[in-house]
């Protein structure tokens, strides 16, 4: 009877449950805005060092890894890897920050130096890979096609290829041949950031320490590690507002159906099950709103300047996240109603 009385309660105040639906799913898709924004950073770090196709990336001993060292080594440390057992191919890589003019004005962006067609060297999305020098692969979101020239700190490079890989919040990589990476960021000295391994690396030479993947990833994420708790803190503060948004108008209503409760309580119903109508007024809130945050974050998405991965798992996990929301805002309304005494029905209070 109680989940029937809210359902009609829901129709006869439509239009304050809609302002609260509409509020709480606008909420909820920056919220899911929020996530999407952290998903991002991991995401392109994770394709960017796939694209590398190591096994192990070894770097020089004490440094934190190949995308925030500046501890850079040279070719002996290269040539004692290759030489280690268990080594089936090692490449040396070196990773520079350098602007990048496609269209207009220079862009903030990643060089990775590699060996052209050998490990390291990404196969592009579009086009041909590296074969030769004065050619360069670039990230897929830059504004340019294959053929196209861009220019590197001043120098002109040929697109042959593009691929999707950035780092830093969508900052655009850029692959090019390593000794063309040296001669613009290191003056021509031939030193790598780290070396790609190929194998099983059973013994690490002297002054070099070997990463896996992962490590490298976390390496490369490292940099957002402040922007990223900001932006779980803020994801937190838009839950609340939202739990706010439910819970002003549940108990609003609440306030207005006291006479109701004492009503349903004179005549024999627990408390219990008016909280359970109200429960159920705020879980047909949360996925109505949750409806809505899913159909304004995929739009909102495209339209933001950073990349915004929305995932399969995060459409899922959203009726969840609003359901409990929801019900955190009810909690209000829910104990108006255990404390409304049933003589209330007969005007003695």
């Amino acid at each position: 009877m109680m989940i029937r009385a809210a359902l009609r309660d829901l129709q006869a105040r439509r239009r304050r449950f809609l302002v609260a639906i509409l509020g709480a799913g606008l909420v909820l898709a920056l919220g899911m805005i929020m996530s999407g924004l952290t998903a991002s950073f991991h995401n392109e770090a994770a394709r960017t060092v796939a694209l590398a196709g190591a096994d192990t990336w070894v770097v020089s001993d004490g440094a934190a890894g190949p995308f925030t060292t500046s501890v850079l080594i040279d070719d002996s440390a290269l040539a004692a890897v290759r030489s280690s057992a268990g080594v089936q191919e090692a490449e040396p890589i070196l990773i520079t920050r350098q602007a990048v003019v496609a269209t207009g004005e220079p862009v903030f962006s990643i060089l990775i130096g590699v060996q052209p067609g050998k490990m390291g060297a990404p196969r592009p999305t579009h086009g041909a890979p590296l074969a030769m020098p004065g050619e360069a692969v670039v990230d897929s979101r830059l504004d340019v096609r294959v053929g196209d020239t861009v220019a590197v700190a001043g120098r002109p490079f040929t697109v042959s290829g593009t691929v999707r890989s950035s780092l830093f919040a969508a900052a655009p990589v850029v692959y090019v041949a390593i000794e063309e990476a040296r001669a613009l960021g290191l003056e021509g000295a031939p030193l790598s950031s780290g070396v790609l391994v190929r194998g099983t690396l059973l013994e690490v030479p002297d002054g070099l320490q070997q990463l896996s993947p992962t490590q490298a990833i976390a390496d490369a994420m490292e940099p957002l590690k402040s922007a990223s708790s900001t932006i779980a803190l803020v994801r937190t503060l838009l839950w609340l507002v939202a739990a706010l948004v439910v819970g002003s108008v549940l108990y609003l209503n609440a306030i207005e159906r006291t006479r109701d409760m004492a009503v349903f309580k004179a005549t024999g119903t627990s408390a219990g099950s008016i909280a359970l109508g109200l429960a159920v007024q705020a879980a047909v809130v949360a996925l109505l709103a949750a409806a809505v945050a899913a159909v304004s974050a995929t739009a909102l998405a495209p339209r933001f300047p950073m990349s915004v991965e929305l995932s399969a798992r995060l459409y899922l996990m959203l009726p969840m996240v609003a359901l409990a929301v929801s019900l955190v805002g009810a909690v209000s309304g829910m104990r108006r109603a255990l404390v409304v005494p049933p003589a209330l029905a007969f005007g003695a209070l």
